[in-house]
């Protein structure tokens, strides 16, 4: 048995393994398309507890190639120029 794990520990002993172990065949399991869904869901449920509010969410926040964001970051963005 033992303690539950998220796998994000797992996640980063493979990412550095991958470093130390350099080939094409090697890559992480956690891609960035996977990474940026992590992110949202978790950004976007810590503003609703926050906000006390059901928040809807968009496909642009999951879309790699978008700078929209479910905190309206991309306006901190635009200011430095990103």
């Amino acid at each position: 048995a033992g303690p539950v794990s998220r796998g994000y520990r797992e996640e980063l002993e493979h990412w550095a393994w991958c470093i130390r172990n350099r080939s094409r065949e090697n890559m992480p399991r956690c891609h960035p398309e996977v990474a940026l869904s992590d992110a949202v869901i978790a950004l976007t449920a810590n503003k609703a507890a926050r906000e006390g509010k059901r928040i809807e969410f968009k496909k642009e926040w999951f879309d790699i190639d978008s700078n929209q964001t479910p905190d309206d970051s991309e306006d901190e963005l635009k200011r430095y120029g990103v």
